[in-house]
This record gives structure tokens, sequence and C-alpha cells, in this order.
């Protein structure tokens, strides 16, 4: 990884891009129906939740507690938004990406066997009393996602506001041990044309976005309508806390224009009042279905102009089933 340190002597072919009312205008006439963005929005799906998690069992055993969008005791296939091993007599906090068009999570408590107890949470807190065992599980669940969609100029003057020029898939954290929390990020799509690198918090993630998906950086890959190719690793982040609010995760971009014409840093901040990205939660399954290229978030999820002007109305707008089907990928 390297540090941004270096910014402070660039040279003149290096720029902090600075997008000012021509963005706003246009982002407003393309996909907001020439109305003003909400001045409060976020640009995320998915709020940061602390869930308190109890479990008197049998003393002396751990227990793995996972938090699901569904009730894993009927389906077997839900991927899990945060995970601890607690052990019985204990409590912890954990904290999940909970989609704010969701009113219901469970939770399902494991033994190591494999057997689980599968509960509703009511609030914010769940306990874990009775082996009244209603699920069976060999594997247990794996992570679910959220996805960081990201619009940024590229070679063409034009933009289209179709946010897939990066897609980036971040993994629900999970528990390594009581003082290591990781997270996965994984290239889901890449629809530029422009050399680009992910930074996190000034510093750069991995391989050139291309390069990691074995693609010509001319090319495109998993924007043209059907999923070619499974996301792949780029790198993980690492914590000390599971306090980590990964709906706002501090990402930047750094790219070359072709030719070696010159460098641009691309910050959230440089790119208001339109969002360089926008958060969108994964599904049961953990999985999105974004705007093919050339397309427009606006005319693919027809509510995203009414959520875009007000955070709390149609906070259901990137499901599938309220997109137009022509406009979206096809399912994955």
């Amino acid at each position: 990884m390297v540090a941004l340190s270096f910014l402070f002597f660039v040279t003149s072919c290096l720029k902090d891009m600075s997008y000012s009312n021509d963005n706003a205008d246009s982002f407003n006439a393309l996909v907001l129906a020439g109305k003003d963005a909400d001045p409060n929005h976020t640009w995320s799906t998915v709020t940061h939740t602390p869930i308190t998690i109890s479990v008197n069992l049998q003393k002396g055993q751990d227990y793995i507690v996972y938090i699901c969008l569904t009730d894993p005791a009927l389906d077997s296939e839900v991927k899990f938004l945060g995970k601890s091993t607690i052990s019985s007599g204990g409590t912890k906090t954990i904290y999940v990406a909970k989609p704010n068009d969701v009113t219901q999570l469970y939770a399902v408590c494991f033994n190591d066997e494999g057997f689980g107890v599968s509960q509703p949470i009511n609030g914010s807190e769940i306990a874990f009393s009775s082996e009244e065992y209603n699920v069976y599980r060999k594997e247990m669940p794996y992570y679910n996602s959220v996805y960081y969609a990201f619009e940024y100029p590229g070679i063409k003057t034009s933009r289209d506001y179709d946010f897939n020029d990066l897609v980036l898939q971040v993994s629900a954290i999970h528990e390594i041990d009581d003082t290591t929390y990781t997270c996965y990020l994984s290239i889901a799509a890449v629809g530029t044309e422009l050399n680009t690198f992910l930074l996190y918090n000034g510093e750069q993630i991995g391989d050139e976005i291309h390069a990691r998906m074995d693609i010509d950086e001319k090319k495109t890959v998993n924007t043209s309508g059907k999923v070619t190719q499974e996301p792949r690793y780029l790198g993980e982040l690492t914590f000390k806390t599971p306090n980590v609010d990964i709906t706002s995760l501090p990402f930047s971009l750094h790219t070359t224009i072709p030719n070696g014409s010159g460098e641009e840093y691309i910050t959230p901040e440089s790119y208001k009042p339109a969002p360089l990205y926008i958060v969108v939660s994964g599904d049961t399954y953990g999985k999105w279905r974004w705007v093919r290229e050339g397309g427009n978030i606006g005319l693919a999820f027809p509510d995203f102009g009414l959520w875009g002007t007000n955070q709390q109305t149609a906070t259901d707008w990137y499901q599938s089933t309220n997109a137009i089907s022509n406009y979206i990928m096809q399912a994955w």
C-alpha cells in the first residue's frame, strides 16, 4: 500500500477533481428529473446498526451467532450480516449494515455440532436461553455484502450516470478474534476505460482494477447484461473493533488518463454535490443487479429519483423487482 503523503509535491499534470455546478446540473437533470438532491443525503441504502446478543445455554460452551436478513430455519442459503463467537453466559454487541427497507432481522445461534436456534430480533437486542434447536447446518452461513457503485468521468466528456464504472463488493465485518475484525473487498464490475486504483484512507488497495480482472485497460467486464466473471478479490481491511461502519468507508480513486496526459485523484468531497458512489445492500443471498453499461440509474430504477430527492422515501428502490429489467444486469 502506498500512502498519499506524496500528493503534496505532485506536478501540474496531477489534479484533484472538482466538478462544481456542471456536475450538479447534469446529475439533477439526467437522474433526478431536474430536481435538487436531498442536501442531507448519505447515498446509502443501509444503516450502521448495533445488535446486542446474550447467550445462556450450556455452561463452558462457545457458540457462534449470525445475524441474517431472513430466518435461517426457513432459508438454508441466507448470508449473514454479522457474526460473533460468544461463550455461554456472555454478552457481545456486534454491528451490521441493516437495509433501510428491512424491518425484521433474525439471529441464529449454533453449537459446535451444527445445531442452531433461530429467533427474530426485536429491537436491538436478542437473548438465547433455550436449546430447542430448529436449524441444522453442516456448513455455516457465508457473509453478505454491500456494494459501492462508483460513477466518475472517463475518457468521454459526457457522463451516463450508470454507476458501474467500478462496482466494489464489500463483505460484512466478521470476527477473527476478540481484537481482530475483517472485511473483504472484491471487484464485481468494471465499466471504465481509465486506469484506476482504489484507495482507502489515501492508501492503495491491491492491483489496478482492469489488471485484477485480467482484462485490457480499454475493456469492461460485467456491465453488458450478463455477469461473466465472479467478483474477484482485491484486498481486505482489518480493524481492532467490530464497531466499523462499512456503509461509509473512506474510499477514493486514483486514475490515469491514456497516453500519460495526466493523473487525477477523485474523492467524494471533490465530486460533490453528486455522489461519487452509492452504497447498496446485497439481497438475502448477498447479490445486487447493478445498471448495465450506458444506462442511467434513474431510468433503470425508476424510484431512484424519489430517493435521491428525499432519502426517507422509496428506500427499496434498489431491489430488482423495482427495476426495469432491460437496464440492469441479469440475475447471477
